[in-house]
């Protein structure tokens, strides 16, 4: 916004109210700003309307694997946990990480709601030919994680790469997952 010579004479204490300079057009600007979040807000356009209806989509209840028999199989929907901090592993799509295509950031949170799109992983084998034969996983079998579907149309796969000062976690600076 460009200011007159009297709205940067007058500093701080300059608002549409002082009368001087500009003071209708600052009135108009100022209602049409309002009217144009209105209209923004009725149709779902701001930001924060959509991220919404994004973590409400995440949200939604997904079914995890019972199994009978009590081992893992491929195409077992899981909840990922750690036994120590009791945080389970959840995917959050509106952490979108730089330098991919398609890649958002994990984290781990202990404030569990349930089984959801966020925290359900899937297990998939990670080479066709690995040695083990049938469905069920073995010790030392590699595996890969990915989301349901539910979370997102395409199969995103959990992965980590190296810390770098141009590549990290956000917070900790730590390796980044």
């Amino acid at each position: 916004m460009l200011y007159t010579t009297q709205q940067l004479t007058g500093g701080p204490r300059y608002n549409h109210k002082t009368k001087i300079g500009n003071w209708y057009e600052d009135m108009e600007l100022e209602e049409i700003k309002v009217k144009d979040y209105d209209q923004k807000k009725e149709s779902q356009g701001l930001g924060i309307s959509s991220m919404q209806a994004s973590f409400k989509k995440t949200k939604r209840r997904v079914p995890q694997t019972y199994s009978e028999d009590g081992f893992l199989h491929f195409g077992d929907h899981i909840m990922l946990s750690n036994k120590k901090t009791t945080g389970v592993v959840v995917m959050n799509i509106m952490d979108k990480a730089k330098g991919y295509d398609e890649s958002y950031g994990v984290t781990t949170t202990t404030q569990i709601s349930g089984p959801n799109a966020r925290n359900i992983l899937v297990i998939e084998r990670y080479e066709a030919r690995d040695g083990f034969e049938g469905n069920d996983l073995h010790y030392g079998q590699k595996i890969k994680f990915c989301n349901n579907s539910q979370f997102h149309e395409r199969k995103l796969f959990l992965h980590s790469t190296h810390s770098t000062p141009e590549n990290h976690a956000p917070v900790t600076r730590n390796q980044g997952v």
